[in-house]
């Protein structure tokens, strides 16, 4: 019986919103503490023991009390920081739009390093993501809008080597075994030696007809030999991390794979964008295990705790599905889905019939969602609180 429910799309889709209004008074009960800036938020923040670091596009970092929400302090950039924070020692590193990567001393903002890459570049609309830096042996590897992957010294920012790609790159490069994995919006996944830069292979994705690239625009999980990710051709793929070759792939017809996958146990979670639909994949064949249809794009990677995995959409919610049935189990709105709901849907969830989320007024349909304090964020989840920023300019700290 269960499995003919999770099969029944109808059905499901139906559940899962009865089931979500159950939890949606309940769980916006427990937001312990809220943080407003003058900008939309879509970097993952970095939970620390006492910190809670993020950029928003006011330009401006900020360094929150992860206890209380107070601001600790904030470094003012010359660009939108829509890069997610690493950190090296006492130094937390990101970069802004300006092309400039920051490594400021974690606890009080002061300036430590910056590298300047060549001119920053927003590819479309929906290029909504700077590459985040990744630390690995005391060495920085960054994507940029100038086409490059550099790599860095962490302590002093003087460059080791650079890559470049034929695009954009705004994914960020992940490290495993001496090896840094990155895509670009040329099309192309790449494998690079950590060591010097030098190519070991690439990856040419599909393509689609509307986007014959199929640009790489997020980042990639290595997982037991096999490195997987989305591409805007409509595919997820799954490749061989030594060898680049193919292990499976899944198509969806309608939306790009944006989200970062979320690998837990034999599962691979993700989203999809204009499909607006949830996977959970066998991580070893593709087989699709629960699929949920919803309401909105997923651009963020999932969390998983307890059982459950967590999402974030562009409807301004942060949805809680078990990880192994996609039951709903848990929904929290963001204050901008509170002030706008009205603006785009009707009392009974469906969208009000004069807004037109695909049609030829794309930009102030876009302005209209991200009223709805959209979440492109990821959100992360330590000590059963979950962080994540919102389009509505607010960081939530939500118990879980």
């Amino acid at each position: 019986m269960l499995t003919y429910f999770i099969r029944n799309k109808r059905f499901l889709f139906i559940f899962v919103l009865i089931i979500s209004s159950m939890f949606f008074i309940n769980a916006n009960e427990k937001a312990l503490w809220l943080f407003k800036t003058n900008g939309r938020i879509y970097s993952t923040p970095l939970v620390t023991e006492n910190f809670v670091y993020f950029g928003s596009g006011d330009s401006i970092f900020y360094a929150l009390d992860k206890k209380t929400g107070k601001e600790k302090w904030h470094y003012q950039t010359n660009g939108a920081v829509h890069s997610s924070p690493a950190l090296y020692k006492n130094i937390v590193l990101f970069c802004s739009s300006d092309g400039i990567l920051h490594a400021l001393e974690s606890n009080t903002g002061t300036s430590v390093w910056h590298f300047k890459a060549g001119s920053e570049e927003m590819v479309d609309l929906w290029d909504y993501y700077l590459s985040s830096p990744t630390v690995k042996d005391s060495i920085v590897y960054w994507g940029s809008g100038d086409r490059n992957i550099y790599a860095l010294d962490a302590a002093q920012g003087t460059i080791k080597w650079s890559f470049e790609t034929a695009g954009a790159v705004h994914a960020t490069p992940v490290f495993s075994n001496d090896k840094i994995y990155v895509g670009s919006f040329d099309g192309f996944f790449y494998c690079l030696s950590a060591e010097n830069g030098s190519l070991l292979w690439k990856f040419n994705t599909i393509g689609a007809k509307y986007f014959p690239k199929g640009a790489v625009q997020r980042a990639a999980v290595v997982n037991e030999e096999t490195v997987y990710f989305g591409s805007r051709d409509y595919n997820f793929y799954a490749l061989n991390a030594e060898e680049g070759y193919g292990n499976w792939n899944y198509r969806h017809t309608g939306g790009w794979f944006v989200a970062p996958p979320l690998v837990y146990g034999d599962y691979v979670y993700t989203g999809t964008s204009d499909g607006h639909t949830f996977y959970c994949f066998n991580k070893q064949n593709g087989t699709i295990i629960w699929e949920i249809e919803l309401k909105m794009r997923v651009y963020g990677q999932a969390a998983f705790h307890n059982g459950r995995v967590y999402c974030g959409t562009f409807a301004g919610d942060i949805l809680g599905f078990d990880a192994f049935t996609g039951m709903s189990q848990f929904k929290f709105v963001t204050e901008g889905f509170r002030e706008n709901y009205q603006n785009v849907f009707t009392d009974e969830g469906e969208y009000r019939e004069d807004f037109e989320i695909y049609g030829e007024d794309y930009l102030e349909t876009e302005r209209d969602l991200h009223d709805l304090g959209a979440i492109l964020a990821s959100p992360v989840i330590e000590d059963d609180v979950l962080y994540v920023g919102s389009s509505d300019g607010y960081m939530y700290a939500i118990l879980l």
